[in-house]
């Protein structure tokens, strides 16, 4: 049985550690301590990265909303990551490609 312990919202930079581009599976990022898997929930994102307009390089950031959820699983802690909205992406040269803010 998965039982919810917590949810956390928080705005952070992440590394793209491993941009995967078929079907939904999760990409792996570092936030500069450890290294995790998360899902791309923002489906514009999705669309502008299936459509080539996003293209990524070693050391590209995304600035994004993600979601923490804790959840016991077989008694053992466990955390799933969900990116909601990506914000910026900033290019390894440290040049934003778009701001994704309304």
């Amino acid at each position: 049985m998965n039982e919810a312990l917590f949810e956390s919202r928080s705005e952070i930079y992440l590394t793209i550690a491993k941009p995967v581009f078929e079907g939904n599976a999760q990409w792996r990022f570092t936030d500069g301590n450890r290294s995790f898997s998360a899902s791309i929930e923002d489906s514009v994102f999705r669309k502008r990265v299936d459509d080539g307009i996003e293209t990524f390089a070693r050391g590209d950031r995304l600035l994004v909303e993600m979601l923490a959820v804790q959840r016991k699983e077989s008694g053992k802690l466990k955390t799933d990551y969900k990116i909601l909205r990506v914000i910026e992406h900033l290019r390894t040269s440290n040049e934003v490609t778009e701001s994704f803010l309304d």
